[in-house]
Parts: C-alpha cells; sequence; structure tokens
C-alpha cells in the first residue's frame, strides 16, 4: 500500500481542524452558558426548550395581565368606597332633614347640600382609569354610565329588554300611554308632546328647550343608566384548556371580571324584591335599570326643599321620605356586596398570581437543566480538547518534515 505524503499532511491538517472547531464550540458555549443555543445541538432537547420557553412566556404575560386587573379592581373599591362615604352623609342629611326641629329654610339649606353630593356622585359613578375607560359601564367601557336624558338618547334607553322596549316613552299630547307600576297597579297617562313617560312609575318629565335634557317638576335634570346591562370585561390570569369565556367569572378560574355594570351597583329595589339583583327584569319584582339612586336622592333634595313643619306630617307626605330613606340604606347595602365582591375578584388575582410564579419556576428549572452549559463538565471538556489540539499540530509539525531526503540523511 502506497501512502502519499499530500495524503499524510490531509489527514494530519484535518485533525487539527476538527479539534480546533470542537474546542470553539466548547467555547462558545462556556461564554453564553447555553449547551444548546441551536438545534442542531440537541434537537430533541431544543423542541422541549422552545415549548418550555413559550410557556414561560405565557406565563409571564398572564401576570402582567393580572397586575392590570388589580389595578382596575383597586380602582373600583376606592370608587366604591368613596361613594359609600359620600352616601354616609347623604344618609345623615336625609336623617337631619325629616327631624322635627327643622324649620323650612334649614331643609332647604340640606336641600342644596344634598344636590352638591348629588353632583359629587354622578362623578363617582362616571369615574374613568388612567386608559380613559369607564369602570362601571360593563363592556361599554368607552361610554359614560349615567348620563342626562336628552332628545338625542332617550330613545336608545333601555332598549335590549323583552319589555317594555324602551324606558321612556315620549308624548304627542295625543296617545294615552298605559304604565304597570312597581306596585302591580296599573296607570294610563296622556303625556304632551315635550313630555316622556316613565314605563315603570308612571312619571311625567319635561324638556328643557336650553339644555336639551328632561327634568322634573323641581327642574332637576333626570339620569339614567346608559352602560352595559348584560356584559362586563374579563382578563385573563391563567391557563385555559378550552379558551373559552363561560361569561362569568365564578367557574372559569382562567379569567377574573375587571368591569361592573352601574345599573347593579347604583339601581334601587323594590322592597318586594327576593333577591337583589336578577336578570329576568320582572319589572314588580326586580330592580329598574333606569330608576337608580341618584333619583332617589334628587327626589329626597326635592322632599325637602318644599318641606314644610308640622304634625303628624313634616312635608305632607312623611310615608314617601320614609321610603326614600329605606332606599338609601338600600343602595348601601348593595354597595357592600358589590365591594364584597370586588375584594373577592383581588384574592383570587392574588392567588393566582402565586400560582404562576410558582409554575414559572418550575418551567425555568426545567429549562436550566435543558439548556444550560455545566461548566464543571464544560472545562473539562475544554482541557481535553486543548491538549488534543496541541498534540494534533505537534503531530502535523513532525509529519510535514517528512520526505525521502530526510530518509536518504
Amino acid at each position: 500500500m502506497r501512502i502519499s505524503t499530500p495524503q499524510m499532511n490531509y489527514n494530519s491538517m484535518e485533525g487539527v481542524r476538527k479539534h480546533a472547531e470542537t474546542l470553539y464550540d466548547i467555547q462558545q458555549k462556556l461564554s453564553s452558558g447555553q449547551r444548546v443555543s441551536t438545534p442542531g445541538d440537541d434537537p430533541i432537547a431544543s423542541s422541549r426548550i422552545y415549548r418550555i420557553d413559550k410557556s414561560i412566556k405565557q406565563m409571564e404575560q398572564y401576570n402582567v395581565n393580572s397586575d392590570f386587573a388589580k389595578g382596575r379592581l383597586d380602582l373600583e373599591d376606592a370608587t366604591l368606597g368613596d361613594f359609600t362615604d359620600v352616601m354616609q352623609r347623604v344618609r345623615e342629611l336625609g336623617i337631619l332633614g325629616m327631624s322635627d326641629t327643622q324649620n323650612s329654610s334649614g331643609r332647604k339649606a340640606i336641600a342644596a347640600e344634598m344636590r352638591g353630593l348629588l353632583e359629587n356622585l354622578k362623578s363617582i359613578a362616571n369615574t374613568q382609569d388612567s386608559n380613559g375607560e369607564f369602570i362601571l359601564s360593563g363592556d361599554k367601557t368607552d361610554q359614560a354610565p349615567y348620563q342626562p336624558v336628552t332628545v338625542a338618547n332617550v330613545e336608545s334607553i333601555g332598549t335590549g329588554l323583552a319589555t317594555p322596549k324602551a324606558y321612556f316613552t315620549k308624548g304627542d299630547g295625543a296617545t294615552p300611554v298605559t304604565v304597570n307600576k312597581i306596585d302591580g297597579t296599573t296607570i294610563t297617562v296622556t303625556p304632551a308632546a315635550n313630555e316622556i313617560i316613565d314605563n315603570f312609575n308612571g312619571k311625567t318629565y319635561t324638556l328643557n328647550a336650553v339644555t336639551n335634557g328632561y327634568e322634573d317638576s323641581s327642574q332637576q335634570p333626570v339620569f339614567a343608566y346608559m352602560g352595559s346591562t348584560s356584559g362586563s370585561r374579563f382578563v385573563q390570569i391563567a391557563p385555559d384548556d378550552d379558551n373559552i369565556d363561560n361569561g362569568n367569572d365564578m367557574g372559569d378560574a382562567a379569567r377574573v371580571r375587571i368591569s361592573d355594570q352601574g345599573a347593579k351597583t347604583f339601581g334601587n329595589y323594590s322592597k318586594t324584591s327576593s333577591t337583589p339583583w336578577a336578570p329576568a327584569y320582572d319589572f314588580k319584582k326586580n330592580p329598574q335599570l333606569n330608576y337608580n339612586i341618584f333619583d332617589t336622592l334628587r327626589e329626597m333634595a326635592n322632599q325637602l326643599d318644599t318641606g314644610t313643619t308640622g304634625t303628624p306630617n313634616i312635608f305632607g307626605n312623611s310615608t314617601r321620605m320614609d321610603e326614600l330613606m329605606n332606599e338609601v340604606d338600600t343602595s348601601m347595602d348593595a354597595m357592600a356586596a358589590v365591594r364584597t365582591d370586588v375584594g373577592t375578584r383581588l384574592q383570587r388575582i392574588d392567588m393566582q398570581y402565586d400560582m404562576n410564579q410558582d409554575f414559572k419556576g418550575g418551567l425555568i428549572e426545567n429549562l436550566s437543566l435543558l439548556r444550560d452549559q455545566d461548566m464543571v463538565t464544560g472545562i473539562s471538556d475544554y482541557q481535553k480538547t486543548l491538549s488534543g489540539l496541541q498534540m494534533s499540530q505537534l503531530t502535523y509539525s513532525k509529519i510535514s518534515e517528512l520526505s525521502l531526503f530526510n530518509y536518504i540523511k
């Protein structure tokens, strides 16, 4: 067998090259700290690394979502707390105004303060977050939940309910309107062309030609709920097997509700209602979305403003004033129930956040086992490969000196 000098040189150079490439690969792994940096390093491990890395990024996004949801619910809790504080002052004023020791001028002063508090409450109910979204409009976050009833929006208020189609009916001065009152009775009235009638209680409101808004007999503007009555906003804070929103945050642990409907939060409730809120909209037993605590305070202020002293009826309608005070108490109870629900959702977010962090920690540990370079093993391999490279270089240098002339010598 004949072995040529070029072949020996080639074999020697190939040994040097392979050792040099191996040494460079080990240096790259040591410098980056990763055993697998490309799919070619370990195809099976690379596939697992991709899936784990994707899961880690998902957990990080869920935690970002949790922070956002927590911020929104913290804001709602603070908003409801402010509302409750103002309502407590309203209640104090109501009790003070009903006292026999008050005269007409005293009651007028109380009514003036109550109207100021009413404007404050309207502002609180229309609270927006840092993104400009209304937090108490359900899923209609771009629309203020409570707005004055005007010519432009009166026909759209309450649409979507089976009966009636709208909360208010516009009058024409000729067509009678039959109204089913909350107490189960019915009345028939014929509102004028510039009036609307409340389809639940039969009250009429007159159009102010200057503001284009409807007002009661005391020229106080009427406010109605304009937010969502069926939808809410949800945020996903955990992995979900089916990726289907069940429509509520109870029973769907992957999502949490971050908005509430103002109608459920500030709506008034009939004294015959067996539950604080029911979705059937049976207006003889359940709350009216258009009749809210703002209507209660408006009427309380009107009662105080026109009230006179004397017994047995301070206002000429003391029974109605008692009912209004009961509505204040019921509204405060409902507010407390909503705040409790908000607190429950905040607790869920905290618990899920901790679970996400624990799961993420396990993923990071598995990722490290698959991808990270063992430094001790890497250094040992580096030393062995370096020695091999040096030996290959030495061998090449010796072989390259071989020739027939050296043999003759």
